[in-house]
Order: structure tokens, then sequence, then C-alpha cells
């Protein structure tokens, strides 16, 4: 059985697991196993939105954003164009008390080096012409951000994977793998994060997306849904 001889196991072969799994080959971890009850991308990858906006509210999660903006162009620049597009990214409120709330976080972001401005209705009007927007407020828009095709995507990272020695264990019923977990015990990791663990083998669950060339300190994901 595959996940018998695994040195790591992920469960899920949404863009997360599929990019996870991609990266952890490159860095030489073998063997991996990505294990998934259904198809790839046939989750909640399938149903994304694949917003990917450095829009956020913390430098690290802007980190993050930024090189899996520069990874997504780079993998659809070379397989698959329709996979990903800059095309900019609008917030806006009718709210009166959200107002001031925007205009904070303009500030917060460009200290963050993240190229944002803020728009008059008109000019958001031009930047999303299928939008009403007579009753807005307020509203920012950061031009660098982009959409990703999250199944397309996925679809690319599983065959780099696969490329790299990645074995997928698709199709199978999940209660094969709850019965795995239940032998499994959790054990620190360096750099404080937990993993369910059984010496060599790891368990690894809903991981990052698109975690490039280590220019990021991972250590501050501290659960397994970061």
């Amino acid at each position: 059985m595959a996940d018998d001889r695994a040195e790591v196991l992920v469960l899920g072969a949404g863009i997360s697991g599929c990019a996870l799994a991609f990266h952890l080959a490159r860095r030489g971890v073998d063997p991996v196993v990505v294990y998934d009850p259904q198809t790839p991308a046939a989750g909640a990858t399938g149903r994304a939105a694949g917003i990917v906006t450095e829009q956020l509210w913390d430098p690290w999660d802007v980190a993050v954003a930024r090189e899996s903006k520069e990874e997504y162009a780079h993998l659809a620049d070379r397989y698959d164009r329709s996979a990903f597009a800059v095309n900019g990214f609008a917030r806006w409120t009718k709210a009166r008390e959200a107002v001031p709330v925007l205009e904070a976080a303009v500030e917060r972001l460009r200290s963050w080096s993240v190229p944002v401005s803020v728009l008059d209705p008109p000019t958001l009007a031009e930047k999303v012409p299928w939008g009403r927007f007579d009753d807005v407020l307020g509203a920012i828009w950061s031009p660098d951000d982009a959409v990703v095709t999250a199944s397309t995507m996925g679809d690319l990272y599983a065959e780099r994977a696969r490329e790299l020695g990645v074995d997928f264990v698709l199709g199978t019923p999940a209660s094969r793998f709850a019965r795995l977990r239940r032998r499994l015990s959790p054990r620190p990791l360096r750099g404080g994060t937990r993993q369910l663990k059984r010496t060599p083998r790891a368990y690894l669950w809903a991981p990052l997306t698109g975690f490039g060339r280590s220019r990021i300190d991972f250590r501050k994901a501290t659960s397994s849904g970061e």
C-alpha cells in the first residue's frame, strides 16, 4: 500500500495539497503520497473563487500571497496561461462607519509595500464596469492582485508533483485513512508546529499554497489550518 511506505502523507488533493506535495518533493522529501477520496480539485478547490489579493491583515499573509502570485504566474506562463490573470482587486463599503476602517487599511497596506489606492465611485465604476456604485461611500484598489483558476492550478501542481515521483492515491474510502490516523500520535516539530507523526512518517493536512522559495518564515504557521 502506498501510504504504508510514505515518509509524508498529504490528505487532500486540492490546490493546497498538490502544491505542498510538489514543494516537498522538489526539496528532496521522499516518498510523498497524496490521498483524496475523490479526484484532484473535486472539493473546495473546484468551487473556489480564486482571488489572490494582498489586501490582508498581517505582513506574513501578504508575503505568502505575493510569493503565491509569482509562482502561479510562472506555472501559468509555462503550462496554461488561462489558469492565472492579474486583474486587480477592489474592496468597497456602503456603511459610513466602515469608511475609517478602509482608510486605516490603506495606510497599513502601504507600510507593507502593497500598492493600494483610494477610489471614488466613478473611478470604481471604471474598474468594475458591470457594478452599480451610486451609494458607495468608500473604496480601495490594489492593481497587482489576481485571480487563479484554482482547479486548473491544482492540476498543474499535481502534474509537476507526479513528475518528481509523488504518488497519488485517489478514489479510496476515507475509512481506510481514519484507521491510519488512529495509529498516529501528536509530536511537536521544530519551530513550534505540531503535526501527527508516526516515525518516520508524517501526516499533513491543509498545507500552504504556493509557498515558493523560502523567503518566508514558516515557523509562524502554528496550526494545521495555516
